[in-house]
């Protein structure tokens, strides 16, 4: 009897607030501050990787939850750490 290809378990993310930086430089170090819609500012200082005599400058993505109340966004994070 051979085993079905669909028995195995999905793959996760794992552990997202794990894996920290984020961006695909390493710019933004939390969760929270992926979500700080300051980082689209060119006065943003990078939590995470800032590259060679950078002080400031914005740090682009995906605007998703940018602009979510606060209680939301907070729940929006707690759930991704949760993955």
């Amino acid at each position: 009897m051979t085993e079905s290809p669909l028995s195995d378990p999905a793959p996760t993310p794992g552990h997202v607030s794990l894996v920290q930086p984020f961006e695909h430089n390493g710019s933004v170090a939390t969760l929270e501050d992926w979500f700080d819609p300051a980082r689209l500012r060119d006065d943003y200082v990078p939590t995470g990787f800032k590259g060679a005599g950078v002080t400031s400058r914005a740090v682009m993505g995906h605007p998703f939850g940018l602009a979510l109340p606060a209680g939301e966004k907070a729940a929006l994070i707690a759930f991704l750490k949760t993955l």
